[in-house]
């Protein structure tokens, strides 16, 4: 599934604009704050219903709180899908095909990925992150994953509560069976996505990298060796004095290794961005065998922290990837030069302040 048409009105400072993009890679040139991160913001809220920034909706508007983006969808062997977003005084109206949809709707529609200044956290920041990044390829190729998540995040809340409130243990250990029977379907899909992974992320880090020695293992969020029921009560007395539940699988950590060392401090800023493209774009491919439709990916300011060598190796990368992808640039570097200036599956657009023009001509 590929973007055919992006179009926005009022968002940021685009009182309106429109991207007819190309199957592969759209490389989107232009001056810095001209508007190049903003149009990848909005592919993103496309496909995920919010900004990757971090900023609530109602600050995207440029006269006012409202705003409004379109999208346009072409799927192989499948009909095209029409993605509506927009902002107004009700809220956000989300739509596909204009009719009303969910967040999990859109999000199972279309898969959108990006890589931008903050994807550091993915290596450097606590575990969350390394969750959501797993857990967001486990709900694409797992159908059960995401109602024995759901299953699993209310049993925790409800648990939760009961600890807080100083309930005796019972009414507390009421949620455990809930708790085990959900938690271990989620670590079940989590662990068969992970083994999947860990086939293409190999080739592609090699790719972008080099050999290199290293792991990505699954610790489950509680004792090795020990069943979650037996960790529930092990950790009985903890979860009282903290008040929530300490084990289970929202404890879970995904470690990335090299040489049986955390990735985190080994490596340089331009080495850990490969290292995080790497990931995204095996678990992209990984999404696209299983599921026949390969995810958007989005490139931030693709040339910084990465050298010429570095640079060529994931552009490479990138136009080799059977999926479309967003990569944005001040200018356009050796590397860059190997996009193709208008084809019919790249392309490259111009980014001025409040408009967008292309396929360039030259």
């Amino acid at each position: 599934m590929h973007f055919t048409r992006v179009a926005g009105e009022n968002f940021r400072l685009f009182p309106a604009f429109h991207l007819d993009a190309r199957p592969g890679l759209n490389l989107l040139l232009g001056a810095n704050a001209a508007g190049k991160t903003t149009l990848l913001e909005a592919i993103y809220a496309l496909g995920r219903a919010k900004s990757f920034r971090g900023a609530p909706p109602e600050q995207a508007g440029t006269g006012g709180a409202h705003w409004r983006l379109q999208g346009r969808l072409a799927s192989p062997g499948g009909p095209p899908l029409a993605v509506g977003l927009k902002w107004g005084s009700d809220g956000l109206d989300l739509r596909l095909d204009q009719a009303p949809a969910s967040v999990q709707d859109l999000v199972g529609r279309v898969a959108v990925q990006v890589l931008e200044p903050d994807s550091h956290r993915l290596l450097e920041d606590g575990p969350v992150y390394r969750r959501r990044y797993l857990d967001w390829g486990v709900f694409h190729v797992e159908h059960r994953f995401y109602p024995a998540w759901r299953r699993y995040q209310r049993a925790l809340k409800q648990r939760n509560q009961a600890l807080r409130g100083g309930a005796a243990r019972p009414e507390v250990e009421a949620w455990n069976a809930e708790l085990i029977a959900s938690g271990g379907e989620v670590q079940e899909c989590r662990e068969a996505h992970l083994q999947h992974l860990r086939e293409g992320l190999g080739g592609t880090i090699e790719a972008l990298l080099g050999p290199l020695d290293w792991s990505l293992e699954l610790a489950r969020g509680w004792t090795a060796g020990k069943s979650l029921e037996q960790a529930l009560a092990e950790h009985y007395e903890q979860d009282c004095r903290q008040g929530k539940t300490v084990a289970g699988p929202h404890r879970a950590e995904l470690r990335l290794k090299l040489a049986g060392r955390s990735a985190k401090r080994q490596v340089s800023r331009g080495q850990q961005k490969l290292l995080i493209a790497a990931l995204l774009l095996a678990q992209a491919r990984l999404v696209q065998e299983r599921t026949g439709l390969a995810p958007v990916l989005l490139v931030d300011d693709f040339p910084a922290e990465l050298g010429p060598p570095f640079q060529q190796a994931l552009i490479g990368a990138l136009l080799a990837y059977p999926g479309q992808s967003f990569v944005t640039s001040i200018e356009r570097t050796a590397a860059l030069a190997l996009v193709p200036e208008n084809s019919v599956k790249n392309a490259v657009f111009h980014v001025e302040h409040g408009a967008v023009s292309g396929p360039s001509l030259v």
